[in-house]
């Protein structure tokens, strides 16, 4: 026993004023290993929880399991160096600009993944959501860890980090439900016989295939405007998805139902009148 704990007790090194033991060093290499293994099946667990319980793909569930393997790795390997008499408060202390400078360069990464957490978590956005955000109306492609991603109606893809997802405004159009509103504005002449304008643009949105059934069109004449009277059409779809196709083929319809009414869609003018004595000096001849 006496021999043993000689060997356990052989200083190995020394770390400024700490001397490292073989002891020291043998729990230590044990702790490593520990946490090896526990961090694998951490990180496993984890990704497991969180594809079962929250519908994750198994890309984004991974990213989860691997920050819960990183904590575990952290935790573990502060305990090895604190076995063996090392703190970090003193290599810290030795590299303090470049913790400082890290510090800053890991504000905005630890952010983008605190924010990416809370959009997961509660599922405020989900893959296929439409938004608008910052003026532009996007279709939600994934929420990953740090980033989202998500398509506009061109076809562009787009990048965001998740804080500044989260610290903004942003308009959820199929949170609930992926019904949505398209609607359109047309603008008759003033000649027109507005109760003819009437049935036909409602029998216009009564036919449409497309139109979801939950929710009834409408038809409002909104305003007297300067060069015409203007009309708001509202129909609801089923899918948002579809909003920027149906919007194209409502007004073709709109404009074909019009025309074979000969009801004309007004266009910006101006009229010109002139005084009588204005006009009498025109026609006057010269001389």
């Amino acid at each position: 026993m006496d021999a043993l704990s000689k060997i356990l007790s052989r200083p190995l090194f020394t770390v400024g004023d700490t001397v490292t033991t073989f002891g020291s060093l043998l729990a230590a290499l044990t702790i490593i290993a520990i946490t090896l293994l526990l961090a694998n099946i951490v990180r496993k667990t984890v990704q497991d929880v969180v594809e079962r319980l929250h519908d994750e793909n198994a890309h984004s569930s991974r990213l989860y399991g691997i920050v819960a393997q990183l904590i575990v790795w952290v935790i573990g390997f502060e305990l090895a160096l604190h076995l063996m008499g090392i703190r970090l408060t003193t290599l810290f202390a030795a590299t303090g600009f470049f913790a400082v400078a890290a510090g800053f360069a890991a504000k905005s990464i630890v952010q983008d993944v605190f924010s990416g957490s809370i959009l997961r978590l509660e599922k405020i956005i989900r893959p296929g959501d439409l938004i608008k955000f910052d003026g532009m109306s996007l279709t939600v492609h994934s929420v990953g860890l740090r980033i989202l991603t998500a398509r506009t109606p061109e076809g562009e893809d787009i990048v965001i980090p998740n804080s500044l997802v989260a610290q903004s405004v942003v308009q959820n159009l199929t949170r609930d439900d992926r019904s949505h509103r398209i609607q359109i504005q047309v603008g008759v002449a003033y000649e027109s016989d507005l109760d003819v304008v009437r049935k036909t643009l409602e029998e216009t949105v009564d036919k449409l295939g497309w139109r979801s059934t939950i929710k009834n069109p409408s038809v409002y004449l909104r305003e007297f405007g300067s060069s015409s009277v203007d009309y708001d059409i509202d129909v609801w779809i089923d899918d948002a998805a579809e909003a920027r196709t149906r919007r194209s083929e409502l007004h073709e319809l709109v404009w074909q139902a019009l025309k074979v009414k000969d009801i004309a869609i007004a266009y910006p003018q101006l009229d010109l009148h002139l005084d009588s004595d204005v006009i009498e000096a025109v026609a006057r001849p010269p001389g």
